[in-house]
């Protein structure tokens, strides 16, 4: 059997080999990756103590240990607003990096959603503003200031044009509000006019002039 007849022979069978041996490869190299991943994604961390720190200061710490947070709202307004009650995972247990975790914070404050005055009298404002939807009660928005400015051609007097903050805004009742208000136009001097006075002037002077005509 020559060179050529053997090449012809085993040549096919070589390709073949060599297929397989990049499909394993690739295979793999494919397998080691993907344990790879998923045994960086199942790190181990630290659960920290986070009870009576407030949520934004441990916001970015536990960014870092990837832990997925849900926060749950609990009122109570002898404690500081924000800070953190409780937690649904005990401090210092390890646990695996992605876990979610339960937060409960303090909403010490009333919360508010700043209304919409825009448009409405100064005295409607302040009524509204007097009675604003906390969860199930009503507070009350205090003013922090008015200004008032002179009103545009198709601007109503004594009305609120603009607001701060700004309606929508999710804030605590304890935020002031402060109002833009167009002015009352300024009453003139009424002119005098001796219209209304006329009547007396000329019934004052017949009763002078009848009076002296009896006299005589």
């Amino acid at each position: 059997m020559n060179q050529e007849q053997i090449r012809e022979k085993y040549l096919p069978i070589g390709g073949y080999v060599l297929f397989l041996a990049v499909g394993l490869l690739l295979f793999f190299s494919a397998a080691f990756l993907v344990v790879f991943v998923r045994t960086k994604s199942t790190a181990k961390v630290i659960v920290p103590d986070l009870i009576g720190k407030s949520y934004p200061e441990v916001h970015n710490e536990l960014g870092r240990l990837q832990l997925k947070v849900r926060l749950e709202n609990k009122r109570y307004p002898d404690k500081t607003d924000g800070i953190i009650l409780y937690q649904s995972i005990r401090p210092g247990r390890e646990i695996e990096a992605g876990s979610k975790i339960v937060l409960t914070v303090n909403t010490g404050l009333d919360r508010v959603i700043v209304p919409d005055v825009r448009g409405q009298s100064i005295d409607s404002a302040k009524a509204n503003l007097q009675k604003v939807l906390s969860e199930e009660t009503y507070v009350e928005m205090q003013i922090g200031g008015i200004t008032y400015i002179e009103p545009q051609a198709d601007q109503l007097p004594n009305t609120v044009i603009d607001q701060i903050p700004e309606p929508g805004k999710n804030t605590s009742a304890r935020e002031k509000v402060f109002l833009l208000v167009t002015k009352v136009p300024s009453k003139t001097k009424e002119e005098f006019s001796p219209t209304s006075f006329q009547g007396c002037i000329f019934s004052t002077r017949s009763k002078k002039f009848n009076s002296f005509r009896n006299q005589k």
